[in-house]
């Protein structure tokens, strides 16, 4: 698991696979891992319940793993073949030589967010020698760069702050001419121009906030607390910032409708004051 997921890098327990035990890394005393356990000393070292959990599927997907390997008959007739293995994180069958094979990635490797939705696969390769393909440190190698959902949400992350500009790009020309011609100062415009302004207020608090927080967020190891973690006053204003306009766009759309409902209703009546509006929309 990683090390962030311990309270203190100092804290997190060892795993000696030569003798399949845990070392308590204070003490250096040996235990075996008791997931079931839940007053095991492993579990006051993570930050909370949520690694811890991910540690207890991990366990009982390897104590599968073996019930599976030992269940299941090796063919003679196969000895080309990679041999079924446990990785650390998921189990691999026997594969013939030259092969790729392919297993759904499990949900416990997802430590900073749930598992997608769509079924992702990682992929471990098999030589034609029938040996796993191995690393430059002469250790077996599986691809797990197929589980992560990171590219994806960072293609959506620049598409949504694409579109955002485009959209501040239309509507800074429309306020422009909105403000410059006397003969657009009338009521109806003056709500035009307060939708426009908030929907350009929207934009530029998405773009600012998707920038500074779910970017950062996309591209953060772990390893330190980024801006979204520190939920520092900055943070919360701009998140509340971006929520409030977001907000304020839907009130005016809101007062437009109402604007047109009280023309059909009241045609001859004349709209003295917008105060009633200013007080809905913003």
């Amino acid at each position: 698991m990683p090390k962030w997921a311990f309270t203190h890098e100092k804290t997190a327990f060892r795993y000696l696979g030569t003798v399949g035990q845990l070392q308590d890394p204070v003490s250096k005393t040996l235990m075996y891992p008791r997931p079931k356990n839940r007053s095991h000393p492993i579990f006051s070292t993570f930050k909370s319940n949520y690694f811890a959990n991910l540690w207890i599927s991990c366990c009982k997907a390897a104590m599968q793993c073996c019930h599976t390997m030992l269940s299941v008959s090796v063919r003679q007739s196969d000895e080309n073949n990679c041999p079924r293995t446990w990785d650390g994180w998921q189990c691999w069958p026997d594969t013939a030589a030259g092969e790729v094979a392919l297993v759904r990635c499990p949900d416990h490797i997802y430590f900073k967010n749930d598992p997608p939705q769509c079924p992702r696969y990682a992929i471990k390769t098999c030589g034609t020698n029938g040996t796993w393909l191995v690393t430059k440190l002469l250790k077996e190698w599986t691809d797990y760069s197929r589980c992560g959902i990171v590219d994806s949400l960072r293609k959506r992350l620049y598409f949504h702050i694409i579109t955002f500009g485009v959209s501040i790009s239309a509507l800074i020309p429309s306020l422009v001419i909105f403000f410059t011609y006397k003969q657009l100062q009338v009521p109806r415009i003056a709500i035009h121009k307060n939708l426009f302004l908030s929907l350009v207020l929207n934009g530029v608090f998405v773009i600012v906030f998707r920038t500074t927080v779910i970017s950062e967020e996309t591209d953060a190891r772990g390893d330190n607390e980024n801006f979204f973690q520190q939920n520092g006053p900055g943070c919360k204003v701009l998140f509340v910032a971006t929520k409030y306009f977001r907000m304020t766009s839907y009130m005016w759309m809101f007062c437009e409708g109402f604007y047109l409902h009280r023309l059909i209703t009241a045609t001859f009546t004349e709209q003295k004051s917008l105060v009633i509006f200013y007080a809905i929309g913003w």
